[in-house]
């Protein structure tokens, strides 16, 4: 596995290098292989633009993951926000018998305005936030 040298010296000119390999000759001096020219890779010149990349990946990633976590927090407010407010069916009696909770189903609330209040607080060390649904229209 490698890397093609004449694809790669039109992005990367000084990571690619010529090679001649020189003609052979016999001992009476009759060429027996022809000069070859071709074209190589300076692999080790290729080594810190991989280790750039990698760790650009790397903050990449991590900015990544704290979107995630971001928006699985946003997500759990927004599905107690629907709870509370009943907007899916459920009530205390399903939701105690075992019987399946409309809010694992999905829902579809188009062209919904909430005012929400929401107040957040520290409990026990942990972030908590309350919300109050005020209205829907």
């Amino acid at each position: 596995m490698g890397l093609i040298a004449q694809e790669l010296e039109q992005v990367l000119p000084k990571t690619a290098r010529d090679i001649v390999y020189p003609a052979e000759y016999d001992s009476l001096g009759n060429e027996i292989a022809a000069q070859i020219e071709l074209k190589g890779v300076n692999y080790a010149q290729l080594i810190p633009l991989l280790i750039a990349g990698f760790k650009q990946q790397q903050v990449e990633m991590v900015q990544k993951d704290e979107t995630i976590t971001k928006l699985t927090e946003r997500l759990e407010e927004l599905e107690l926000c629907v709870r509370e407010a009943n907007l899916c069916g459920a009530t205390p009696q399903n939701r105690m018998s075992g019987e399946e909770d409309p809010m694992d189903k999905a829902v579809e609330l188009k062209n919904l305005k909430v005012i929400w209040s929401s107040n957040r607080h520290e409990k026990n060390g942990k972030a908590i936030t309350q919300g109050n649904l005020l209205g829907l229209f």
